[in-house]
């Protein structure tokens, strides 16, 4: 192959766009991996979708209003862009009602939980090995999951698990550095 028709070949695989499709959403609950996704509402044939409108609401305060979009000849569609972990309520303008949840990604769930075992296993080997350096560690990770669950909720819990899982967290870890503290720095 020439250097001329290995020129032509790259332009060609240069040029070449990469087409980006949303998935539609699929049921009332989605993971934030599975945002952005389109909102689909059945219509009569020949509706107009653009005189569609609908406004996103979460708790009870309005988000947002967008117009639909022609998605098929009997179905009109909107983007939902909405990452944030909570419940959500579309209204659409001709009076039909959608409500769906946003629970965060099983992939951050199981860090989450790979990081609390991490911690637990550094604690045992701190307790064995006798290194309060390793217990620092284990602290600090215990301290910055809790701190995370805290801030933002653990969605496949219920509130009160997830603040019980929080305060534990935390106060393990501030144990384990304290510890540190006083064994280190002789406090």
């Amino acid at each position: 192959m020439g250097s001329k028709a290995f020129s032509y070949l790259f332009l060609f695989f240069l040029s070449i766009s990469i087409a980006y499709g949303l998935e539609n959403c699929q049921g009332a609950v989605f993971d934030t991996e599975d945002i952005p996704c389109l909102l689909i509402l059945p219509v009569e044939t020949g509706t107009d979708c653009t005189s569609i409108t609908i406004t996103i609401y979460n708790e009870n305060e309005s988000l947002y209003s967008s117009s639909l979009e022609s998605y098929s000849p009997v179905m009109c569609s909107t983007t939902f862009n909405e990452s944030t972990v909570g419940t959500y309520t579309g209204s659409y303008s001709t009076g039909d009602t959608a409500k769906w949840r946003v629970t965060e990604g099983y992939k951050l769930v199981y860090l989450i939980f790979g990081l609390l075992i991490l911690a637990i296993l550094l604690t045992f080997i701190a307790i064995w090995k006798e290194d309060v350096n390793v217990a620092a560690l284990a602290g600090f990770i215990f301290l910055g999951v809790g701190t995370y669950i805290f801030i933002n909720g653990f969605s496949i819990y219920s509130n009160l698990l997830t603040d019980i899982m929080a305060i534990v967290s935390i106060g393990i870890g501030s144990y384990l550095l304290g510890k540190f503290m006083e064994i280190q720095f002789n406090f």
